[in-house]
């Protein structure tokens, strides 16, 4: 996904003054190359005066940290291979009970609530439910995804937790291209609409199913765009089949560079993210600011999303996807608009906002020495909660 426009960046707040320090936040991870998301909340936090480091062994091994702010805590069973996931495992839970017998707090902002690819779901289960215990606070992308999260760990319910939405990624730039010029310099045809998938290509996102979907709908004038790089070769050789059968699809397997990417979700008529499984969506919010309507699977907090930024961006259908829901969407899709996606409330400095006031809480509250309560209080200088979602609390 692409950089965070400048101009979208968040601005509210002061740096710390020099040899005045921050709260200390050790950020796993502190930012990742094609989601702009981590970026946004870490540079924010730093704009405000906390200190923010990204996360290595190291640094969790030497401390001096207030936080550990967690992402992604099913990472070690992103393999097949159990030995390799015993090790992972054996490092984590270690690093986990070190950090908590030094006091250090512990936040996990809750993506997902399982690894996709379900390896070792029963040693997940069990390491999950161990881990949701010794958390100190969980940050959730919608109400749904905390209901979800809830029910599938019951340990989160005696812990504080805080909505936060998923920080939109800018406003288009004013002097932005327009979709006939995306679509003459990707050399595609002004008057054939496109349906585009893009992002990571993995088993859970449906992409072939998607083709196959595709295939069965007799129009001869719609393009589906994919673009993406595969997790796996099996995956990608699969894609390749399925489109080499069918003139209308254009792959674009790979990485896809920033640029090009703004120039497919700008030429899209319709983005279709057809997940089997979705809590969140990035993809869906990218599409979004760049003012793209969206299909997605009535699953998840999909139908929430719909209801912040409005029915006429976000179309909902349920699973399987079939011809059907492809042709009523491009349709619906086609339509004219004269409002904008309403996404105030997904506005990257409110987000930040949210996390710098929840997580003083929660340091706060924590026994601690007068130096670090201080370092905390600067920390929240000029941050009020701005977006509605990052109000609705649960204490324990």
């Amino acid at each position: 996904m692409p950089r965070m426009p400048e101009h979208a960046r968040p601005s509210s707040g002061r740096r710390a003054v020099s040899g005045s320090p921050g709260p200390r936040i050790l950020a796993w991870p502190k930012r990742i190359a094609v989601n702009p998301y981590f970026a946004t909340i870490s540079e924010g936090l730093e704009h405000k005066g906390w200190t923010v480091k990204d996360f290595t062994y190291l640094r969790a091994l030497l401390g001096g940290f207030d936080l550990l702010h967690i992402h992604f805590p099913t990472f070690p069973f992103n393999n097949r291979r159990l030995w390799i996931t015993g090790i992972r495992l054996a490092i984590f839970a270690s690093l986990i009970a070190l950090l908590r017998a030094r006091g250090t707090r512990i936040a996990w902002t809750v993506h997902n609530l399982a690894h996709h690819e379900g390896y070792h779901p029963g040693l997940e289960k069990r390491t999950m439910g161990w881990f949701t215990r010794r958390l100190d606070l969980t940050i959730h992308l919608s109400d749904s995804g905390r209901k979800a999260a809830f029910e599938a760990f019951p340990a989160l319910r005696a812990r504080p937790s805080v909505v936060i939405p998923h920080a939109h990624y800018g406003e288009p730039p004013p002097n932005g291209i327009s979709r006939e010029t995306a679509l003459d310099r990707l050399g595609w045809a002004r008057d054939k609409p496109v349906i585009l998938f893009f992002g990571q290509i993995r088993s859970y996102k449906n992409v072939p199913e998607l083709i196959r979907a595709f295939a069965r709908w007799p129009r001869a004038d719609v393009r589906l765009a994919i673009a993406g790089e595969a997790s796996d070769g099996r995956l990608q050789q699969e894609i390749a089949a399925l489109a080499s059968a069918d003139a209308r699809v254009l792959l674009r397997l790979g990485t896809v560079p920033e640029d090009e990417l703004r120039l497919l979700v700008t030429a899209a008529t319709l983005v279709v993210l057809p997940y089997r499984e979705i809590l969140n969506s990035g993809a869906a919010l990218l599409s979004l600011t760049q003012r793209r309507p969206v299909l997605v699977p009535d699953r998840g907090a999909m139908a929430e999303l719909q209801a912040a930024v409005g029915p006429g961006w976000v179309r909902l259908f349920h699973p399987p996807l079939d011809p059907d829901h492809l042709d009523s969407a491009l349709c619906w899709a086609a339509s004219r608009r004269d409002d904008r996606p309403a996404l105030a409330d997904f506005a990257p400095a409110a987000v930040v906002d949210a996390h710098a006031r929840a997580f003083a809480e929660l340091l706060l509250a924590a026994p601690g020495p007068a130096r670090r309560a201080s370092r905390i209080r600067r920390g929240t200088e000029n941050a009020p909660i701005r977006a509605r979602d990052a109000a609705r609390r649960t204490q324990p």
